[in-house]
């Protein structure tokens, strides 16, 4: 159990997350029912498979989206092709033209931060 060997950190990360509501004292054995309905091919694509389950919840999330779109940066395996690509797909779909506008700017002040330094 990881209240166990985590026994000095165990507390304070119990402390910690009780800002979430009740305490976490045990972990769960099993996951939430909405979680369980996955298959194959949710586990190979499970950028897909979050989003789909974040923007049920939260429609149109501009923080989400914005967030998704972060590591979508070529730092992080992705490239600005599919930063585009997200921008205009379906799952930005719902935006209006300025909520676009803002992804946009994400994705350009990347490249901004690209270019050569003058002094």
């Amino acid at each position: 159990m990881l209240a166990e060997r985590y026994s000095q950190a165990w507390p304070q990360a119990v402390q910690m997350l009780s800002r979430f509501g009740t305490p976490l004292q045990t972990l769960p054995s099993a996951l939430p029912a909405l979680l369980q309905e996955r298959d194959q091919d949710d586990f190979d694509a499970p950028l897909a498979y979050w989003m789909h389950l974040v923007l049920q919840q939260r429609p149109n999330d501009q923080s989400t989206l914005e967030d998704t779109l972060y590591y979508l940066y070529p730092r992080w395996g992705g490239s600005h092709e599919a930063m585009e690509d997200f921008i205009e797909g379906s799952w930005c779909r719902g935006l209006e033209l300025a909520q676009r506008n803002a992804l946009r700017w994400c994705k350009e002040e990347d490249w901004l931060g690209e270019l050569p330094h003058r002094p």
